[in-house]
Order: C-alpha cells, then sequence, then structure tokens
C-alpha cells in the first residue's frame, strides 16, 4: 500500500548531483559526489582533454567558487553553470585555483600534538608527512583525514594537495592510528583560503 511505498522510497539512494561546465561557449555535464571538492573533478574533465588543469579554474557570475570545499558545502545547487576558465597566471606554476597562490600552509594534528609546514600544491600526503616528520603514520597502518575524506597508506603517495583541491591558503590534515570506526573528521573551516587559515594556526 501507501505505507510501502513510502518506506521504498525513503530506501532509496540520493538523487545523483550535476555540475555543468561551460568551456568555449559549450556545455558539458559532469556528475559530482557530495563530498568531491570541485578541484578533483575540474582536474579530471581536463585530465579526459589533455588539458592542464593547473592552468583553469570554475568561476560562477554571482559567488565566489571555493574548488578545495566538499560539493555539499559550497552553497551551490545541482546543475549550477560554472565557466572553465584560465586561471591568473596560468601554467602549471600557477595556484590552479581560485584566487591564484603558489603554496600551501598544512597543519598535521597528531596524536602527539599538531605540526605544521608550508608545501607546493604538488606535493604529496607521503612527502607532507615525511617533512612533518610523520612518515610513522603510514608506517603503523594509521590514515589521514581532510574534510571527511580518509586517505589510505597506499594513496600517501599518489595523492597531492593539488588533487584535493589545495592550492592555496592552508589545510588540516588529522592523523587518524588505528581502525576505532570512522574519526572525527576536519572542520569544514579547514580548506584552502581565509576559514582554512585560522584553522592551521597554532592553538
Amino acid at each position: 500500500g501507501g505505507a510501502l511505498q513510502a518506506r521504498e522510497a525513503c530506501a532509496l539512494p540520493p538523487a545523483a548531483m550535476s555540475v555543468i561546465f561551460l568551456y568555449q561557449g559549450r556545455r558539458h555535464k559532469v556528475a559530482i559526489g557530495p563530498n568531491t571538492s570541485l578541484m578533483s573533478v575540474l582536474t579530471e574533465w581536463c585530465g579526459g582533454r589533455r588539458m592542464d588543469a593547473a592552468a583553469y579554474t570554475l568561476t560562477h557570475p554571482k559567488q565566489k567558487v571555493d574548488l578545495s570545499a566538499p560539493w555539499r558545502f559550497t552553497g551551490l545547487n545541482n546543475l549550477t553553470v560554472l565557466e572553465v576558465v584560465k586561471s591568473a597566471g596560468g601554467g602549471a606554476g600557477a595556484g590552479g585555483g581560485a584566487g591564484g597562490g603558489g603554496s600551501v600552509r598544512v597543519a598535521l594534528q597528531l596524536p602527539s600534538g599538531r605540526k605544521q609546514g608550508t608545501f607546493s600544491p604538488d606535493a604529496t600526503l607521503g612527502e607532507v608527512c615525511a617533512t612533518l616528520g610523520a612518515a610513522g603514520v603510514g608506517d603503523e597502518g594509521g590514515k589521514l583525514s581532510y574534510m571527511r575524506r580518509q586517505f589510505d597508506p597506499a594513496e600517501f603517495a599518489t595523492t597531492t594537495l593539488r588533487s584535493i583541491g589545495l592550492t592555496s591558503g592552508a589545510g588540516l590534515f588529522r592523523a587518524v592510528v588505528g581502525t576505532g570506526g570512522t574519526p572525527r573528521a576536519a572542520e569544514p573551516g579547514a580548506a584552502a583560503g581565509d576559514g582554512g587559515a585560522a584553522a592551521a594556526s597554532p592553538a
């Protein structure tokens, strides 16, 4: 009856979300998940067209676009149209995200305290851990948590700050040692930009 149909409707997965990329007058519909950053989607989209993702950014006519934040925190609606444009400075050396830049301040929260450093957006998570004296996180089977995303040790060598949307500003990562359930996620304010800079400041 109606009650059964209602229960079945509630059990259905949420509708798929998409964003529309406008590039050179043509529209391209791109699927995006709630925890996926626009930077990672843009990087994948550019890669499929042999374009250098570091040379492009996304713009919206009415609001600033945060490429590093998960989609559900951007404030954008399903099927929002974003224009793919050359980023300021262009080229692989540019920041690649909104606002340009070229370095990322990383704060890594460890069980023993917080460590900080400045890195290129192309630095891998493994390089970040090694530089901050936290290489043992991966060796002990630990994970890194950033903006409600978890990265396994096997991903440290191939995941760059740029690939997860950090091209400038600051970001806060948490080292999760052990597998005792889902870790507490990094604060939404720990994304690149002013909010992330505040989150990455010493306590």
